[in-house]
């Protein structure tokens, strides 16, 4: 489980389903143009959505890889 956060203050939680794909309710991520994402660590690692579906209320993200980050695959666990 993760924190989803897309920089209008309001968060949603997501589930990791592979390595750094990211699945959360689509009205949680109203903006995608900041998206982000804090792991069961603290750590807060930069997302782009990849794809949603209003109609069934998911959004698909996937978090960017990042130097010095935790393995993508540990983050989506």
């Amino acid at each position: 489980m993760v924190r989803v956060d897309d920089g209008s203050g309001l968060t949603a939680t997501g589930v990791g389903w592979q390595d750094g794909v990211i699945v959360t309710p689509s009205h949680g991520v109203e903006r995608d143009e900041s998206l982000s994402i804090v792991d069961a660590h603290g750590a807060r690692h930069s997302a782009v959505l990849v794809g949603r579906d209003h109609e069934t209320d998911i959004a698909v993200l996937q978090v960017k890889a990042s130097d010095g980050a935790a393995p993508l695959h540990a983050i989506a666990r």
